[in-house]
Order: structure tokens, then sequence, then C-alpha cells
């Protein structure tokens, strides 16, 4: 499968960046679909998180540096979906049906735009839990933690 696509929320791309529990679990899936997709969002999301740890003091300057140079070489590989009148609409459909925040909605309707609502047999990589139990009863091949 190397060189397949899978779609990628922030939650399994921020392991990818910094040392964190599931690092290697999220590498090992970056390796296996190495053309991330990606909400037009997510680099929004990446940013928030990266900035908020490096004003928190998790992040030293040099590290804060080599997850964005990180994150770089990922969207320089990434289809990205972009916002669009049926993304938006999609994402309301997604919040009348499930128990989810607004950008969590975009992200399950950024998923399902990419594979034209059809989702069963596609990889949607998510270390988020709620995340993952919305994709896996939206019907996609959800790939989590473990």
């Amino acid at each position: 499968m190397k060189g397949s696509r899978a779609f990628f929320d922030s939650s399994a791309i921020i392991p990818i960046l910094l040392r964190q529990p599931f690092s290697t679990r999220a590498r090992q899936l970056l390796r296996k679909y190495q053309k991330p997709v990606l909400a037009w969002t997510t680099p929004i999301e990446v940013q928030s998180t990266l900035s908020r740890l490096s004003r928190q003091g998790y992040l030293n300057d040099k590290d804060y540096q080599t997850a964005l140079d990180r994150f770089r070489t990922i969207e320089d590989n990434r289809i990205e979906v972009l916002p669009t009148a049926s993304l938006r609409e999609l994402a309301r459909e997604v919040l009348q049906t499930y128990d989810l925040r607004a950008a969590d909605a975009i992200q399950i309707g950024s998923a399902l735009v990419w594979c034209n609502r059809k989702p069963k047999d596609h990889p949607f990589v998510t270390f988020d839990v709620r995340l993952a139990d919305v994709a896996t009863k939206a019907g996609f091949a959800v790939h989590t933690a473990k």
C-alpha cells in the first residue's frame, strides 16, 4: 500500500511532529499512507497546538521549529480538502447526526468529501476517541493509536 492515501485529522498529525506516547504508531501510519488527506483547517489546528505548547513552555524554540519543519514536509505531500459550500453543508449534517464539536464535524465532512460520501474501506486516521467512534459509525476504516 505504499503511496496510498488516508485521511488524517490533527490528533494523528501532532504525534508525528512531537515525541508523544503514540508517535511510533502515527509515524507508521504516515509511512503506510504517504499521501495524507487533510482538511483545510488542519494546518490551523496544528499551528494552534504547537503555539500553545510553546507558550506554555512545553516546547523550546528549537523543538517548535523542528515540529513546524516536519509539518511543512507533510503539507508538501498532502491532498487538501478545500472549503466549499458542499463541505459546509456536510459538516452541518454531521452535527445533526453525531455529538461532535464544530471542528470535528469539519474533519468528518472533509473526509466524506474526499471519498465522495462513500467511506467504506477508506482509511481515516485519528487518535481522538470520539472522532474515531463517529468515523467508524460513518463507515470509514479507522486507524487509531492502538
